[in-house]
């Protein structure tokens, strides 16, 4: 990596932390992080995060197998309550060193891919689904691995891990509709798939229309023409191609990636 000290920078917190303790995937490792790095059921506290249960008991049931309740967290509930700054549907501006505890993340609205994936994962974790961060690293043009790259999460799911983009609200399914795991979506037989993912949800966001997908970012202005053009101009930048290639990836090999977990409180835990 060209400068491992820029990890998790400008953030604070919890998440520099996180940005800076992850396991690494690679051959020796793999084994160890789909197998016991995670256990496969939620030691969840009742009350410990009742505004969660809130979000969760209004959305899903434990009725529902494990991947449709992460599935419709992911793509029905997770768009309302947090928007991204930058990726569209676009979100207000926000600062990116907040350091939130996870009661102010489910009431701020907005935050970066961290946060969302952050967020991603306590949903889940309430409704009695394994979940965890991932971290992914992009390759530049000489192949050398980047310290950009973006954060995503994975569900569990009966037939294993399931990688999930809380930014674009995706998963990526192989050619029987099975879901594929991170280290699945970085082999190169997969490329194509989690490519089409992205296009998929790309075409969507390009059906749009300009209030949809950036008007957010104008709330603060009066309606009126100074805010119609602002919100026209943003559009054109943020749109998508009618036949997107690719959304996130953007033509730039995935490089590495590592899996963290992320621990709930405990059963004695309380807010200050």
């Amino acid at each position: 990596m060209s400068d491992p000290d820029s990890l998790g920078q400008p953030t604070r917190g919890v998440d520099l932390w996180q940005a800076r303790n992850f396991v690494g995937h690679n051959d020796d490792t793999h084994e160890f992080l789909y197998g016991e790095y995670t256990g496969d059921s939620v030691a969840y506290h009742e009350e410990t995060l009742p505004q969660y249960e809130i979000v969760v008991d209004s959305n899903v049931s434990k009725s529902q197998s494990r991947r449709e309740r992460a599935t419709t967290l992911l793509t029905a509930v997770l768009p309302d309550l947090m928007a991204h700054p930058g990726i569209p549907p676009v979100g207000r501006p926000v600062p990116n060193d907040r350091a939130l505890d996870d009661r102010q993340l489910l009431a701020t609205g907005c935050g970066y891919c961290n946060e969302q994936a952050r967020l991603f994962v306590r949903l889940c974790q309430v409704a009695g689904i394994p979940a965890r961060m991932v971290f992914l690293f992009y390759l530049d043009e000489t192949s050398e691995t980047t310290a950009g790259g973006h954060v995503v999460a994975e569900f569990a799911t009966r037939d294993g891990w399931a990688m999930a983009d809380t930014s674009y609200f995706v998963v990526f399914p192989d050619d029987e509709g099975a879901l594929l795991n991170a280290a699945d979506c970085h082999r190169p037989e997969n490329r194509e798939r989690v490519r089409a993912a992205y296009a998929q949800r790309g075409s969507v966001l390009h059906e749009l229309s300009d209030e949809a997908l950036v008007g957010q970012r104008f709330a603060h202005l009066p309606d009126g023409q100074e805010r119609r053009k602002a919100v026209a101009d943003y559009a054109d930048s943020k749109r998508p191609p009618a036949d997107p290639d690719t959304a996130e990836w953007g033509g730039r090999d995935p490089g590495v990636f590592g899996v963290q977990n992320y621990p709930l409180p405990p059963a004695d835990w309380r807010w200050d």
